[in-house]
């Protein structure tokens, strides 16, 4: 709890600077491998760039600045829990203009690089302390602000290492734009 605390305001202080300004953060709750449940919080910076915007969806993205903990049961390497940071690009299909609800629906996906703070979790051994997390998530934009997505996460090092079992999460996330 303290790191997704750390994360939230390193996030909310990067938006008061407009060298770094946030657009926006996300906490998210999720559960995997190895009876491991997971917490994670992260900071978005949006790009400029729109593809394919000519009917009513467009693909869009952001930067995601994010860390994360695992915590699970202790098994054969005795290691019941993992930190990790990670940066990853996220591309975004979303629609143009919000429904007759005020909702935009959305679909994501992304590949990012991150560091773990061991490589040994339950009875997996991850071959090494980097890894990809490949996501992908469908959610919504409610007025703008505020999204609520549901996210599946793999964990590998593409064979980087003589292990590679990969690790697998689902998450559910609540997104706040600034």
């Amino acid at each position: 709890m303290k790191n997704l605390l750390l994360v939230m305001l390193i996030a909310l202080s990067l938006h008061s600077s407009s060298l770094f300004a946030v657009d926006g953060i996300h906490v998210g709750l999720g559960s995997g491998d190895e009876s491991t449940s997971a917490i994670e919080a992260a900071a978005k910076w949006n790009w400029d760039s729109r593809w394919f915007d000519e009917g009513d969806w467009y693909v869009g993205g952001y930067w995601e600045l994010g860390a994360g903990h695992w915590d699970g049961k202790r098994g054969k390497y005795r290691n019941a829990d993992i930190t990790h940071i990670g940066v990853t690009p996220v591309f975004r299909l979303i629609r143009q203009d919000s429904l007759a609800n005020g909702v935009k629906p959305f679909v994501e996906a992304g590949i990012g690089l991150h560091l773990m703070s061991d490589d040994k979790i339950g009875d997996k051994d991850l071959g090494g302390e980097f890894a990809f997390a490949n996501q992908l998530g469908i959610g919504a934009q409610f007025g703008g602000q505020h999204e609520l997505s549901v996210h599946i996460q793999h964990y590998s090092n593409a064979g980087m290492y003589d292990s590679n079992p990969g690790f697998d999460f689902g998450t559910i996330r609540y997104g706040y734009n600034f």
